[in-house]
């Protein structure tokens, strides 16, 4: 059962009338990433979910397949690996083997002594986990919702440049002066979501029931801000 709130409990995706959410653009974009997500990502399963003015509630199932992300780094050794030491590997020294000598005895370097990258394992949820799913899913909306902020903003510089008895000329002059929203150009990046979010683990048929009843009825509990 997952619970996401927006940055400073402001209502973003739309209002509730008569016990019913309606959705603004901005609330829309929600609902279409988190359908998306088990599209994307095969082991995921939606349940009931609800999205509410500033906040968002979802029920979501992961099969087992998500356990078994990354599961191929662990495997056994290849034969070769394995492979026991051959006949000439297996003889005793020879009096070649001589002891080193004291340059050969000198401590290693700094880059000798450096712990392979390989064992620095990477920051960030697991593949595949809760955490990942919903730090995409935050990820994408946040995207989406900027991409919107920022392309209102600039036809409002453009409507500041375009006074009374302005000509073609100059109304053209101002649009051309507003930054472009092509992807030469990337949105600023606004917070939508909280940085953390709230789960709990459904773990009977019953608590399935109770948290699906809540869900529902959210929206005819909900009072409108403002």
């Amino acid at each position: 059962f997952i619970t996401l709130k927006t940055k400073n409990g402001e209502p973003l995706f739309g209002l509730i009338e008569n016990g019913t959410m309606i959705l603004n653009e901005f609330g829309k974009i929600i609902e279409d990433e988190w359908l998306k997500t088990p599209v994307i990502r095969s082991y995921v399963h939606l349940d009931e979910y609800v999205i509410m003015p500033e906040h968002f509630h979802g029920i979501i199932e992961l099969s087992a397949i998500a356990d078994v992300v990354g599961a191929t780094r662990r495997v056994a050794p290849t034969t070769r690996e394995r492979a026991t030491p051959t006949t000439r590997e297996r003889v005793a020294p020879t009096r070649e083997r001589v002891a080193p000598t004291t340059r050969e005895r000198a401590a290693p370097t700094t880059r000798e002594r450096a712990v392979p990258t390989t064992q620095i394992r990477p920051n960030g949820p697991k593949p595949g986990s809760i955490g990942a799913i919903i730090g995409q899913f935050k990820m994408q909306t946040t995207k989406r919702i900027n991409r919107i902020r920022f392309s209102e903003s600039e036809e409002i510089v453009a409507d500041v440049g375009v006074g009374v008895g302005a000509t073609r000329g100059s109304i053209v002059g101002a649009t051309r002066r507003v930054a472009p929203t092509t992807p030469e150009r990337v949105a600023p990046t606004i917070s939508v979501w909280q940085r953390d979010y709230y789960d709990r683990i459904i773990r009977n048929n019953q608590s399935l029931i109770t948290i699906r009843n809540y869900i529902r009825k959210n929206p005819e509990r909900y009072k409108n801000k403002g």
